[in-house]
């Protein structure tokens, strides 16, 4: 009996480790942390999960475990997937990297130009073939994995070419086979299957002509370049947000990229990003740049306007990696056991933390926001939603967008 750890790790808060279960948040002592760790598997047992016994044999004491079953942290996972694949779903927690030229396999976890790049984790941390990276990429959107592989069969892919023939029973299979890989490589949680959908199609139209300078945001998960098997030659770089793909050409994928990493320490606005792609030799990037904001895959928002109201129902705020630890008001993220990837302030770490919970950025802003006025902390305009949103919310979505730690999509 192979066991599965189940929920995404938040990170040690005061003198607790939280995971979150679903849309719940759970505490975790010392000892259940330190079993639900060994659950993820063992280097020198390699990409796989533990059977039963053997995880049992390396704890020193069973109550842990056993507590860790009864909260639904540990699941077993059978031999016949049927059943599993309508109780569980699986939560992408890295970004998709594309397939290189002359190859079949697809890349997940952090591009290259920041995400990682001081934690030496910039690059694939795994790679998965057409059929398996559908089933990754698209589990964001549906409420079990049985209903991801049902809708990577039926559904007209951009990678039809790797998934020509494959039938739901033997996907369904793969897809739990893929479990221990993801699973120990960090790439992915499993969570309990949503009754409800995850993602919806955003309802945010592009916005009116106006002389104000607006914030952009890339909204959307990459998954990457995807090159043509065949003749290695360049198809799109897809990025998903809601249930449709969109294909990018290498323009657009390039000021879409430029827009995701923009920081927070100047105003990325038209201008500036069409400048900053023109530099890098993209032609036509204002052409280009109005078409992605046509299409909602860059979107222009105004802060303190109804608009901006209208976008945080519009999104929600998809975490990525795992929360570690808080440090003398930091927070780290990345996976346990290497360097952190990523570091910020606690406040904005509430919101990381918070998003997973709830439907949509607003949702999760007025949740943030209940929290600051509970304990009376109103001096720095951050007991109402509305003023949370214009004065921490935005700057804070472009921090986490700009560190890679989260992605905007579809509300549901």
């Amino acid at each position: 009996m192979t066991i599965a750890p189940v929920g995404h790790l938040q990170g040690r808060i005061s003198s607790s480790v939280r995971v979150r279960l679903g849309t719940a948040t759970v505490e975790l002592d010392e000892l259940e942390y330190a079993t639900w760790l060994l659950a993820h598997g063992l280097d020198d047992l390699g990409p796989r999960l533990l059977p039963a016994e053997v995880l049992s044999t390396l704890v020193d004491d069973v109550a842990p475990l056993d507590r860790l079953w009864d909260r639904g942290l540990l699941v077993e996972v059978p031999e016949d997937p049927a059943a599993f694949a309508n109780e569980y779903r699986l939560v992408p927690l890295v970004h998709g990297l594309g397939n290189a030229r002359r190859s079949a396999s697809f890349g997940i976890g952090l591009p290259g130009e920041r995400m990682g790049r001081l934690a030496e984790l910039s690059g694939a941390w795994a790679e998965l073939n057409p059929a398996g990276f559908e089933v990754w990429r698209r589990s964001a959107v549906y409420g079990s994995l049985a209903s991801t592989v049902a809708a990577v069969v039926s559904g007209d892919s951009p990678l039809r070419e790797g998934l020509a023939g494959v039938e739901e029973g033997a996907l369904r299979e793969h897809a739990v086979s893929l479990l221990g890989p993801l699973i120990t490589g960090w790439t992915a949680a499993l969570q309990p299957a949503s009754p409800t959908p995850l993602v919806g199609a955003p309802s945010f139209p592009p916005p009116p002509e106006t002389d104000r300078a607006g914030w952009l945001f890339a909204a959307g998960h990459s998954g990457g370049p995807f090159h043509r098997f065949l003749d290695s030659a360049y198809v799109a770089h897809l990025v998903r947000v809601g249930a449709e793909d969109h294909s990018l050409d290498e323009g657009e994928a390039r000021i879409w990229e430029i827009t995701r990493a923009a920081t927070r320490d100047r105003l990325w606005n038209r201008a500036s990003v069409a400048a900053a792609a023109v530099g890098e030799g993209v032609p036509d990037a204002g052409r280009r740049l109005d078409a992605l904001i046509e299409r909602g895959l860059v979107v222009e928002v105004h802060p303190g306007t109804e608009r901006a109201l209208a976008f945080a129902r519009a999104y929600r705020l998809q975490p990525l990696l795992h929360g570690l630890a808080e440090r003398t008001d930091l927070f780290e993220y990345g996976l346990p056991g290497r360097p952190r990837v990523a570091v910020s302030t606690d406040r904005t770490a509430l919101l990381w933390r918070t998003a997973g919970q709830w439907p949509s950025l607003w949702d999760a802003v007025t949740a943030v926001s209940a929290s600051y006025a509970e304990v009376g902390q109103d001096r720095f305009r951050e007991d109402t939603p509305e003023e949370y949103l214009t004065h921490w919310g935005f700057a804070i979505v472009r921090e986490l967008l700009a560190a890679g730690v989260v992605y905007l999509d579809g509300a549901v």
